[in-house]
């Protein structure tokens, strides 16, 4: 969440009366002018109330560890050891639960590295798998899922050797 006037990450946010938020001392070099979007006047800055729910936001956000690759199935961020192309990022305990079953068990799951080096293909916007298909009857790229939804029956070939 970033401040309107510094556009840096909010500062002791103030709520203005039109309920626009900014950083105290940023206000403060306001004193005297209108805002910039809504033109509404400033009254007196220490008159401004606190914006508690920005404030505990921010205090939550800076508190929550921040995870490259976190397992999709974990409660608390835990960094994904593996990434399958159907559950995305894993830990080795859900990788291993999720893969043991008959019905994963094909999944081509990778390690992190092996997967991180591998060439990127772009993601579908509504399952954020990548797009690693290419229907031939519609032309367009789409992930495994889109496939099996939208494409039963077409032709398909790997999004590599369409580009070819």
């Amino acid at each position: 969440m970033e401040c309107g006037v510094c556009f840096d990450q909010l500062e002791d946010p103030r709520v203005l009366p039109c309920g626009h938020t900014f950083c105290l001392k940023c206000l403060q070099q306001l004193r005297n002018q209108t805002r910039p979007k809504c033109r509404c006047t400033l009254p007196p800055v220490h008159q401004l109330p606190k914006n508690f729910l920005i404030a505990e936001l921010l205090q939550t956000s800076q508190q929550t560890p921040k995870v490259k690759y976190p397992c999709g199935e974990c409660e608390e961020p835990t960094k994904g050891e593996f990434w399958c192309p159907h559950e995305g990022f894993l830990c080795e305990t859900h990788c291993r639960e999720i893969h043991s079953r008959r019905t994963t068990k094909a999944h081509q799951v990778k390690g992190i590295q092996e997967y991180l080096a591998a060439p990127r293909y772009a993601r579908c916007e509504e399952h954020q798998l990548e797009r690693v298909y290419f229907c031939v009857d519609d032309g367009e790229a789409c992930c495994e899922c889109c496939f099996v939804d939208y494409h039963q029956g077409h032709e398909r070939v790997s999004v590599a050797k369409a580009s070819k």
